[in-house]
């Protein structure tokens, strides 16, 4: 197979299966497949050629917004008011993007799901946490959160080991995708208990299990600062406790992750929108490599970044499950590729400042 086979204007209809339908459907299939293992997910991300990935990325993206604009009647409607023949579709770049303003704010939840119904049945309601002003509700089907907890894992095992964890989760709980999702989601990975961001809680569970086990902690950024701090006033033995940290939410700097590291064995972020999906990428031994190269030396930061009065985070995504893109405003525009989607995303903009390089081409 060659990135060939994947024609742009391939349609994917129940009538017309095209050589780039039967492709992709392949791809489903064996995706599916392969996403149910760790070493398997692993060894495929490990050995698919970068360009080969953007290109069937690109192929599933647009998939997408086809299947979405026949069933989905709020993008339907969204496409036709931005002069859009849903039947006539032919690359991502002509599509408009959408956002609260533009298309959740317009359309009621109902309508933006698949064939415009919202089910009851499989279905929960996940809350943002309102930073804009106004929390919103986001709905995820059954076998898209079992998705989502499945990479959180796997992403989990390849920061942390495979060795079992003791898991105690101090993201805020309730309605609140990131601290729900992830709860649930860790379960793979050892034992959880889900404290919330309450220093007396994950002191008093430590202090009861005792250090004969590896901990992972997590949260947002300066709570794991306020946890060190206020363990070290209490005369807490930190160096006793073999602990990892995996940090959301929000940016942390590399000042931060220096000062966590004097008590966290690792400390690596995830990077995630309730208004898309959490876990859609995460920070590796190499992202972390570059954004620290990038800190000492110019050169590196302007060929990288474009600049070098600021470094941002750098992660790595899947691209067989997200297509990212950046629109002219340097923002960047998320598509989920699975089919297994209740209310699709298509070239959402959750207005982050950022930019996509291949690994091929940061090589």
């Amino acid at each position: 197979m060659t990135v060939t086979d994947v024609p742009a204007a391939s349609t994917i209809t129940p009538r017309a299966w095209r050589p780039g339908a039967i492709i992709l459907a392949v791809v489903d299939i064996a995706l599916r497949f392969v996403a149910q293992r760790f070493g398997t997910m692993r060894w495929t991300l490990e050995r698919t050629p970068p360009a080969w990935s953007s290109a069937l990325s690109e192929a599933r993206a647009l998939r997408t917004a086809r299947d979405a604009a026949r069933r989905v009647p709020a993008y339907r409607d969204h496409l036709e008011n931005h002069g859009i023949d849903p039947a006539r579709m032919r690359s991502l770049d002509e599509l408009p993007e959408t956002d609260k303003a533009s298309y959740i704010d317009r359309y009621p939840l109902p309508e933006r799901c698949i064939d415009g119904r919202l089910p009851l049945v499989g279905t929960t309601i996940d809350e943002s946490s309102g930073s804009t002003g106004t929390p919103y509700n986001w709905v995820r089907g059954a076998e898209e959160r079992d998705h989502v907890r499945r990479m959180i894992g796997f992403f989990a095992r390849y920061s942390f080991g495979a060795e079992p964890l003791i898991v105690l989760n101090a993201f805020s709980m309730g309605a609140l995708a990131t601290g729900m999702t992830t709860a649930i989601a860790l379960e793979r990975n050892g034992l959880v208990k889900a404290t919330g961001p309450h220093v007396d809680k994950i002191i008093g569970t430590m202090r009861e299990l005792g250090p004969g086990f590896r901990y992972l902690i997590v949260g947002y950024p300066p709570f794991l600062k306020l946890l060190l701090d206020e363990g070290d006033a209490r005369g807490f033995d930190w160096r006793a406790y073999t602990m990892h940290a995996l940090l959301g939410g929000e940016g942390n700097s590399e000042g931060l992750r220096d000062y966590l590291l004097r008590r966290f064995r690792s400390v690596v972020s995830g990077y995630g929108a309730t208004d898309v999906e959490i876990g859609l990428a995460a920070e590796t031994p190499v992202t972390v490599a570059l954004r620290r190269l990038a800190l000492e030396r110019r050169e590196i930061a302007q060929a990288l970044f474009g600049e070098t009065d600021r470094v941002p985070m750098v992660f790595q995504y899947n691209p067989m499950l997200h297509h990212v893109e950046t629109n002219a405003r340097g923002e960047l525009l998320f598509t989920v590729c699975r089919s297994a989607t209740l209310s699709p995303k298509v070239r959402y903009n959750v207005h982050d400042e950022g930019g996509v390089l291949r690994d091929d081409e940061l090589r």
